[in-house]
Parts: structure tokens; sequence; C-alpha cells
């Protein structure tokens, strides 16, 4: 289970987005996360001049054992994504088809961009779970925590267009227009999915009382 974000920045300031990403790789001949460490313990992971650095702790019995594992990335390799839009991804889980990946990311454009380049590289991409915290000066405002497993792929995807361009700010920095266009399909399409994800987090968030 994931446990909170309570990552800080270099300033000293709170992340404003913890992503919680599930990918299936794609064209990927081997993969150490994927096919050498399997469910494991604690799993660091990173991306060094084009190799493939993972270190995993495995406790037997009550002993932690640390082992090394090194590959070459290759070019569906989803992790240098992370790393080229300065972001250090955390592995939560190993799962048959590829893993899933904890991540702060510092604002909503660098999130949109890793989902767009993540895509190129990846079979599939869900966004698991998703907090976004209070800005710095806000007083008596919690984190927000969205669950996303309850949404369809269609309704996750239109979910995080709209956070990441700004639908959600106020002023708003973009309309349901501007978005339905980039997704190619009608405003009244993408307006029923956004529907649909509010309603399904409201309910998440309190239950019987939304109705």
């Amino acid at each position: 289970m994931t446990t909170p974000c309570t990552n800080s920045s270099e300033d000293g300031r709170g992340s404003p987005l913890c992503v919680v990403f599930r990918i299936v790789l794609g064209d990927v001949d081997t993969c150490p996360i994927r096919d050498e460490i399997g469910t494991t313990g604690e799993i660091r992971q990173e991306c060094v001049d084009g190799a493939c650095h993972v270190d995993a702790t495995v406790t037997d019995d009550g002993r932690r054992h640390v082992f090394h594992v090194e590959d070459t990335v290759e070019q569906a390799c989803p992790c240098p994504v992370f790393r080229d839009h300065g972001c250090i991804p955390q592995v939560d889980d190993v799962t048959e088809g590829g893993f899933v990946l904890e991540v702060y990311i510092p604002d909503r454009e660098v999130l949109r961009s890793c989902v767009e380049t993540m895509k190129e590289r990846v079979e599939k991409l869900e966004l698991v779970r998703l907090q976004m915290d209070p800005e710095p000066d806000a007083d008596d405002v919690d984190a927000v925590v969205l669950n996303l497993e309850e949404l369809t792929e269609k309704q996750r995807t239109a979910a995080v267009r709209a956070m990441a361009a700004g639908y959600y700010e106020r002023p708003r920095q973009t309309s349901l227009s501007e978005l339905a266009e980039e997704m190619d399909i009608s405003k009244s399409a993408f307006s029923q999915r956004l529907s649909a994800v509010e309603s399904k987090l409201a309910k998440a968030a309190f239950g019987a009382d939304c109705g």
C-alpha cells in the first residue's frame, strides 16, 4: 500500500503533486525491475549514463539483504522520462508486466509532459493515485488525495488532462472545448467523462451523503 506523500522540495516546501503510476511495459526486451527483482521490500532505481541501476532490499529470516541489478536502458524504458523531467521515482510494487511507481512532480505542466512522453513508450499507463498538497502559504487547508482506481481508463485520462491543463484552477487556464479538441472528442463527451469522474470521487470521499 502506498504511503502518504511527505516529500519536500529544495526550498523546504512540500511538493505540490505526488502521483502513483501503474505501468505495463511495451517493447522492452529486458527490465531488471520486471524480470529480476520480483516482489520485494524496498526498491531503488536510477538511470545513469545509459544504464539502469536497481537496488532491492530483501528480508530473509529476519536479516536484510541488498542486491544490485544493472542493465542497459532501452528506447522504450519509461524510467528515464522522470529523470529527464527532474523527478526521482520510487518503485512501490512489481507486477507481471511492469511495476507501480510513486513520484513527486513539481507542477501540472511537468505532470502533463511526463504522461504524454510515457504513453509514447509504454503499453499501458494508469494514474492510480494523486495527492495535491496545499500552497505553502495556505492556512487550514489539507492535502487533497484522489484515489483513481474506480475510474475507467477514459475517465482517468480525462481527469489527468483537465487537471494538468489547469481546468480546476481559479481562474481556469483552459476550457472544455479546448480539452475536447485536444483529445479529439466532442465537448459533450468530454464533459460527461469529467462529470462521471467528479461524481465517483465525491462519492468516494463523502459516501452516501453525496446521493
